[in-house]
């Protein structure tokens, strides 16, 4: 079943508030829900030029728009029972990124969406795949969705190798918020 804008789903989305666990566990990750006070610790990830590179025009997230968007994560995780989680390090708990499953308008359907960001000390060691196929997993698991889709800047190789490794396929080059962006989706086709 798609996840759209009309009545119909409502059934899907109380299960998935039912049934999403509150957090996700790996070997090296947990990734569980924000908190306001994680603002503080997320902050210099939504300043850090290199994240933001394919991010919001490449510009630097305010103190207000961390609180916003941790505020609308919540707000996402209380209707959907998902979001766009935070990724803390095992064992220290270290906030390092995001990971999660977010409502994705496109066109006349929202999509799930999944999409990860982690601070540049953390890349080139295998956790951003680590924690998306931990979501993926679990979102196959408990959304019961036909399927799942991941946008991104054309040129941001990085995330495009990792919808690979987690099994998504490219699908097709869209505009979204104004911007090319690459599709991929595992799943179903988008009627």
């Amino acid at each position: 079943m798609m996840i759209r804008r009309i009545s119909r789903n409502t059934g899907a989305m109380s299960r998935a508030r039912q049934q999403f666990p509150h957090n996700i566990e790996t070997s090296r990750l947990r990734l569980g829900r924000w908190q306001p006070w994680d603002a503080v610790a997320f902050h210099p990830i939504a300043q850090d030029p290199e994240v933001m590179r394919y991010v919001n025009n490449g510009e630097p997230w305010s103190d207000a728009k961390v609180r916003e968007f941790i505020a609308r994560q919540m707000r996402h995780t209380a209707r959907n029972g998902f979001s766009f989680w935070k990724i803390q390090r095992k064992p220290d708990g270290r906030l390092i990124g995001l990971c999660g499953l977010f409502a994705l308008p496109l066109g006349c359907r929202t999509e799930v969406e999944i999409g990860w960001w982690l601070a540049p000390p953390f890349w080139g060691q295998g956790l951003a795949s680590e924690a998306a196929s931990a979501v993926m997993r679990s979102a196959l698991k408990n959304l019961q969705v036909e399927r799942i889709v991941a946008i991104a800047i054309a040129e941001n190789r990085a995330s495009r190798r990792i919808m690979e490794k987690i099994g998504m396929r490219y699908e097709r080059t869209i505009s979204h918020k104004g911007y090319r962006v690459v599709l991929y989706a595992t799943g179903g086709q988008a009627r």
